[in-house]
């Protein structure tokens, strides 16, 4: 006896499971030029996302090598106000960004603000009354022969 195919309208997980998949390959190449975001829940498009010229992405990563040069050579203070800055400006915008995961996710809104902004508000406000004590430069200790265990550590991988 042949299977029986049950497409997603059947209901069935198989089926949605069938049709999340050709609906995810699809929208990765919706435009060649941005991948469509989509709801996993609905399947229904939040929004899309430009795709980066390798150029563009050298020049993200050159900025970004600027940014912690210059986030190196900040003083303490300095470094607690933009990490008080940035939990403000996320505190201001709670409910946006909150729904911004929830459509991306599927998550329910009060797990996105659970799980996911109050634990980094909690993080930003630590790591910024903690400042002296967490981002001060330390240099690597090595203990032992650090080379001589790779090997072993490798081999369990493989």
């Amino acid at each position: 006896m042949a299977p029986c195919h049950r497409g997603p309208e059947a209901g069935d997980a198989a089926g949605r499971a069938t049709k999340i998949t050709a609906m995810a390959a699809e929208s990765q190449l919706v435009d060649a030029g941005a991948l469509e975001v989509r709801n996993p829940a609905t399947l229904e498009p939040v929004g899309s996302v430009p795709v980066a010229a390798p150029e563009a992405v050298q020049e993200a990563v050159n900025e970004a090598r600027l940014a912690q040069e210059r986030w190196a050579g900040s003083s303490f203070g300095e470094r607690r106000a933009l990490l008080g800055r940035v939990a403000e400006s996320l505190l201001d915008r709670l409910d946006e960004v909150a729904a911004t995961i929830t459509a991306e996710t599927a998550k329910p809104v009060v797990e996105s603000l659970t799980t996911d902004l109050l634990v980094a508000l909690e993080s930003l406000v630590w790591t910024a009354a903690n400042a002296e004590h967490v981002l001060r430069p330390e240099r690597a200790r090595p203990t032992g022969n650090a080379v001589a265990g790779w090997p072993a550590r490798l081999a369990r991988l493989g």
